[in-house]
């Protein structure tokens, strides 16, 4: 057997005569190439520590130097955040450690639950980065759903007050080409990119290509935030993702569930961020190293092996943090997702907007009171919030004259499984496996959609909990509903503030997610108290999905600013 180095291929070479084939099968990752009757291994971690231990005399001096080369790179080095910083939001106790775990690698993985603050850790770990000139671009893959979020944070946290923030999707041409410009024109920036824009091409789209244009030649970090979401291999958001990283000089991963579908989850996100952290090469190699096959036609995935190896190689690049581990964080946690609504949703927000403001605008030149110009303001509200859920509801007059006569309607704008703010559910869901959740809803329409659209991606484990369902004696199904999700195998309560915002406890559940909201301030303290009472013993997290640029946006600053939307409408028209 002769081992050397192909540069051609940028792979070992090895000449095994059929004899001593056996000791090819225990290399981690090689593929034999039929053509030039050579194995090929690829020039990582893995392969290099075993070639060296393993087979060392029958490398050339060559070889040799390079694998221990790579084994060498993989030693990690640690380094605590510098204490010159001046952080502009302070930082908690497991952020700080988190930061000083982060500082000295160029490849990390923040696994943090959602609510511990890990967007503030990336920022304050870039910032820092950019003082130092150890970058001068800095791009933040995440859903589209959050783009507007890490704007949001960025400003909060960020002591870079000077430093350009792009917000890079599926661009028209003259739009991509002014983004271009300007960040060719700015010493440094940041880039936020909606992972779903890269999913339709590989290495093609508008986004991908804006971003190259903006990204030239410069020293750039790369983060992915729920990078759950990008763990098949084969897809186009994962290849695209993992391209551009390839030449980045940081390279980080962010989510709080790395194995929500088991051990396999795990390959992709590492080998965005260093594929020599692992160091097998290639998923299949991956997954015929760590996991027990068997099943039907030997595809199913039955148990996992090596996992103790597994898990000892990625540790030194792992933050791992629970909420139950973060001790100083504050009882109650509030986190805003902006969500884009669909074209439909956009066309009718338009089109009642529109007419509400010709006829508050009339009733103003009339000289009408305040009072009544805020009522049929509320009812404006009312009826923009139906089109932010995904549905409307409508009359119709049937008949004509006399025997005219009036039926309320009601239409979906969207379908379940595509709304917008459902989709951003069943993300939070995701990215929480392991937790129950509560989701308010406002009208029964939504509660319908999001039932529908639970059940489909995840079975029959909803709850429902609103004037619908029966409660009376012998026929008692909503504390039935109840106690299912409490003490039951159901993951999620979907309830009314109305119904279900008063006289219950449901501590069982640390995440809550607000789909709307009642237009009453009473309703929303309440509901929050729900899961925050005696005998939760942990930080509850509290989402509200808005819809941004609509009045979504008002109606939660009405509630941060502890007012009924009524009097928040009349301060503003005063």
């Amino acid at each position: 057997m002769n081992i050397t180095y192909n540069k051609v291929a940028k792979k070992f070479s090895i000449d095994c005569p059929f004899r001593e084939n056996h000791l090819i099968s225990e290399i981690p990752s090689k593929r034999f190439q039929k053509r030039i009757k050579l194995w090929h291994v690829p020039v990582l971690y893995r392969n290099a520590e075993h070639l060296l231990s393993n087979l060392r005399g029958h490398m050339d001096e060559e070889s040799i130097q390079i694998a221990e080369n790579v084994v060498s790179l993989r030693r990690v080095k640690q380094e605590d955040f510098p204490s010159w910083y001046a952080f502009k939001t302070k930082p908690y106790k497991h952020q700080i450690k988190a930061l000083n775990h982060s500082w000295g690698l160029e490849a990390y993985a923040l696994f943090m639950e959602m609510g511990t603050g890990k967007t503030k850790i990336a920022i304050d770990l870039h910032s820092a980065r950019f003082m130092t000139a150890a970058i001068n671009a800095w791009v933040v893959f995440c859903p589209n759903a959050i783009r507007d979020n890490w704007v949001d944070e960025i400003r909060v946290h960020c002591p870079l007050t000077d430093i350009p923030v792009f917000v890079v999707g599926d661009l028209t041409a003259p739009k991509a080409a002014k983004m271009i410009k300007t960040a060719e024109q700015s010493e440094r920036f940041i880039a936020i990119v909606g992972i779903e824009s890269l999913q339709q091409i590989h290495r093609g789209g508008a986004a991908w290509k804006t971003l190259m244009g903006m990204i030239g030649d410069r020293k750039y970090a790369v983060s992915v935030d729920e990078s759950h979401l990008v763990k098949n291999p084969d897809a186009n958001r994962s290849r695209n993702i993992e391209g551009f990283a390839e030449y980045a000089t940081h390279r980080g991963v962010m989510t709080g569930s790395p194995i929500a579908q088991g051990l396999l989850d795990l390959y992709m996100p590492f080998q965005i961020i260093d594929p020599n952290i692992i160091g097998i090469g290639d998923y299949y190699s991956f997954r015929n190293r760590y996991a027990e096959m068997g099943g039907y036609e030997n595809k199913e995935i039955i148990g996992y092996r090596n996992v103790e190896e597994l898990m000892s190689a990625i540790k030194p690049y792992v933050f791992q943090c629970t909420k139950e581990e973060a001790l100083d964080l504050p009882d109650k946690i509030y986190i805003r997702r902006n969500i884009t609504m669909s074209k439909e949703q956009e066309r009718v927000y338009k089109e009642i907007h529109k007419e509400s403001e010709v006829m508050i605008s009339d009733m103003v030149r009339a000289g009408k009171p305040i009072e009544v110009i805020a009522e049929s303001v509320i009812t404006k509200y009312g009826m923009l919030q139906q089109v932010t859920g995904g549905f409307l509801n409508y009359k119709e007059v049937i008949g004509e004259d006399d025997d005219a006569e009036v039926v309320r309607r009601s239409t979906w704008l969207v379908e379940p499984l595509k709304n917008p703010k459902i989709l951003d559910l069943i993300a939070v869901a995701e990215e929480n496996p392991t937790k129950k959740i509560i989701v308010w809803a406002k009208f029964r329409n939504e509660i319908a959609m999001i039932v529908e659209a639970l059940e489909a991606k995840f079975g029959k484990v909803v709850s429902e909990y609103h004037g619908g369902i029966p409660n009376k004696p012998g026929n008692d199904q909503r504390k039935a509903n109840l106690t299912e999700f409490k003490t039951g195998n159901n993951r999620f309560f979907v309830a009314n503030q109305q119904t279900g915002g008063t006289g219950l406890t449901v501590n069982e559940s640390t995440l809550v997610y607000y789909y709307s909201n009642s237009l009453k301030l009473v309703d929303r303290l309440q509901s929050e108290d729900r899961n925050h009472r005696i005998g939760q013993g942990e930080a509850v997290t509290y989402v509200d999905g808005v819809c941004h640029g609509t009045i979504d946006c008002d109606i939660l600053e009405s509630i941060r600013g502890k007012k009924d939307v009524a009097d928040y409408v009349k301060e503003k028209m005063k």
